[in-house]
């Protein structure tokens, strides 16, 4: 990124990432700070950010749960989101489920078998709970159908799961199995709690499983130290993106002095989209990355319309 500055012969550069995208600019902040003139990153990923902690991901559950209950409609339904996904994996674990399932190019049903892990990796996969609205917005209503019975759409979505899996490509493998782990964050990924209902073993299992079998040199504890920098940043962070958890911009925003977070409720791992939604702070956004400072009023917490939860209709008489 320096070297194609210079040889454009700019003397410096704005960085606008999001995700991985993020931990590449807060890399190239601490090795070519001259360079550097504005930054604005979301979905945050610090350096030592690489593998996800179930500890974050089951305060995740616990905020899609309080916007379940915030759903007049779907709160009559399901009193105790936690309970209602608890059962349904309760239930799997006992006795896992056998769905008959019509596949394109297949001339009979294919038979999908249902565990408990399965609905959980189906679950904490991008499109559903780990870290979009859209997909966030489905799970209550796939999760009422488990529960009478019906895992069509789980199986449905294993189906495509093992489909996409036949063939995957290895490079984001060697760019995060290098990034790799410090021991302090290994031993918290390495906690448990009884409560709760997403086990470390189902967060990042690819690369649990991938990173041992790839040849890759580590980059080392001292890639991963967060540094102070003074390039002026802007942090983006959604409650509701699991794939970046919203905690990992708070252990990191103290780090730059002159950063600020913008805090969205309700927001995800969309990012930079999430400005649509506020079209005078996007404005405000493009003056900074012009070379202006933030104005003073600009807020540390925006919210995002509620969720617009897909609820199943009953009949009368279900209980």
């Amino acid at each position: 990124f320096d070297a194609l500055r210079a040889a454009l012969g700019y003397e410096r550069f704005n960085l606008k990432g999001g995700s991985f995208g993020s931990q590449l600019g807060f890399t190239i902040i601490h090795e070519h700070p001259a360079s550097v003139h504005r930054a604005v990153v979301y979905g945050i990923e610090g350096l030592d950010h690489t593998y996800d902690l179930p500890q974050h991901a089951n305060r995740h559950v616990d905020r899609v749960a309080a916007e379940v209950a915030a759903n007049p409609a779907l709160a009559a339904l399901i009193p105790d989101f936690r309970a209602l996904l608890g059962s349904v994996l309760q239930r799997l674990e006992s006795e896992p489920a056998r769905v008959s399932l019509v596949v394109p190019d297949q001339d009979e049903p294919l038979d999908v078998v249902l565990g408990a892990t399965d609905v959980l990796l189906i679950l904490w996969s991008q499109s559903l709970m780990q870290g979009y609205r859209s997909g966030i917005e489905k799970v209550p209503a796939m999760l009422l159908a488990a529960y009478a019975g019906d895992y069509t759409n789980f199986a449905r979505a294993k189906y495509r799961a093992v489909d996409y899996w036949s063939t995957t490509n290895v490079m984001p493998y060697f760019v995060d199995c290098s990034s790799g782990i410090s021991p302090g964050r290994m031993q918290r990924l390495l906690d448990s709690d009884d409560a709760w209902i997403i086990p470390a073993e189902i967060i990042d299992y690819n690369l649990h499983a991938v990173c041992p079998a790839l040849d890759t040199q580590d980059l080392g504890d001292a890639f991963r130290v967060d540094r102070r920098s003074d390039v002026p940043i802007l942090m983006l962070s959604g409650s509701l993106d699991s794939f970046t958890a919203p905690e990992n911009a708070e252990e990191i925003i103290g780090n730059y002095p002159n950063g600020h977070l913008l805090r969205v409720r309700r927001g995800d791992h969309s990012g930079w989209n999430i400005l649509a939604e506020f079209p005078e702070l996007k404005s405000q956004v493009r003056d900074f990355l012009a070379g202006e400072s933030l104005p003073a009023d600009f807020p540390d917490d925006v919210a995002m319309p509620p969720l617009n939860f897909l609820v199943p209709l009953l009949p009368a008489d279900t209980e």
